[in-house]
Order: structure tokens, then sequence, then C-alpha cells
């Protein structure tokens, strides 16, 4: 016999779903509907605490805010992987979002300009030819679809080329690889699914 262990974000969903069900009178698929909105909302709250904590804890939450604040805007429009588990996502996001913006402002590294600039169009690169990479949740595509991430990425590019010579360039860039980096990681994923099934 399989014992199915429930998370704390679980059970705590699971119990705030119950009081408003029983209150509202709500059916069962309104309930799930609200479960699910409910799972991804704290699960999303959680893994925030434990990135802004840690960054926080390390002394780099104000750039772990920049990071991690041009990475969700392009994350709406470029998509990217999703990691199956939450554990490994948090770990991935303490990784991008807390551990390289704190070695980067511990050894007090700036990108200078020229790489930079280097760095910024191989990125813009890889999303104007792969760009968005879409979910299975999300297998759509047409020319809008398709503008959106590049001028989103192209416009924060350029906000990190008019921030030169400041630590803002450094983190925005690092934001912009973030996202890039986990559109070409659904890329390989989705080709290798494909490849797969032949």
């Amino acid at each position: 016999m399989k014992i199915s262990e429930e998370t704390f974000e679980e059970k705590f969903v699971g119990f705030l779903v119950n009081r408003v069900s029983n209150r509202l009178e709500l059916s069962r698929e309104d309930s799930l509907k609200i479960e699910y909105g409910l799972n991804i909302l704290v699960i999303n709250l959680v893994k925030m605490i434990i990135i802004y904590s840690s960054s926080i804890t390390l002394g780099c939450f104000k750039e772990t805010l920049i990071v991690h604040s041009s990475f969700c805007i392009l994350r709406r429009y470029n998509y990217g992987f999703h990691f199956n588990s939450n554990l490994v996502c948090t770990l991935f996001g303490i990784l991008l979002f807390v551990l390289f913006p704190f070695t980067m402002k511990y050894f007090n590294y700036d990108i200078p300009i020229y790489h930079n600039l280097t760095i910024l169009l191989i990125l813009n690169l890889c999303i104007i030819s792969i760009g968005p990479s879409y979910t299975k949740n999300q297998l759509f595509s047409n020319e809008k679809n398709k503008l959106k991430p590049i001028l989103f990425t192209m416009l924060l590019s350029l906000s990190s080329l008019f921030l030169s010579n400041t630590s803002l360039d450094t983190y925005l860039t690092s934001g912009i690889f973030s996202s890039v980096l986990l559109v070409i990681m659904n890329t390989i994923y989705i080709r290798r699914m494909v490849y797969e099934k032949c």
C-alpha cells in the first residue's frame, strides 16, 4: 500500500479550499478550480519567500530583486523550461537569483561594456531564432506571439546598455541570461521528446 504524503503547502491549500467551499457551497468543479489556483499561488509564494530570505541573509537583496524582476518580465513572454519538482525549481531559483548575484557582488564583478554588448547580442539572437519556447500547455505560435519576446528582450537589453558602468547592467543582463537559458533548456527538451517519439 502506497502512502501519499502531502506537503505543508498542499495541506494548507486543502484547509483553505474546504473552508471556502463550505461557506460558499461551491460545486466540486469550482472547488477544484480554486484549489488549482491556490496551489500555484502558495507554491510560488513559498519559493519567493525562500529566495528573498536567502538573498537577505547573504546581503544581496537588491541584486536578487533586479535579476528576478528582469527574469519575470521576460518569462511572461519567453516561457521556457518548467521543472517537474518544486524542490528542484526552488534550488535552481536560489542558484540563478541568489548565488549568482551574490558571487558577482562579492567579487565586485562588473561586465565590461563590450562583453555586455556581445552577451546581449548572443542572447537576443537566441530569442529571435528559438523564442518563445512554449510549454506543453501552450503549444500555439503566431507572429504576434513571436514579436513580444523579441521586443521585451531588446528593451531590457537596451536598458542594460544604457546603464553601463553601473552595477545594474550586470544584474539586468543576468536576468536576461536566466530567461534565455530556460528557453534553450525547453527547446532542447522538446527536441529530445520529439526525437524519442520517432
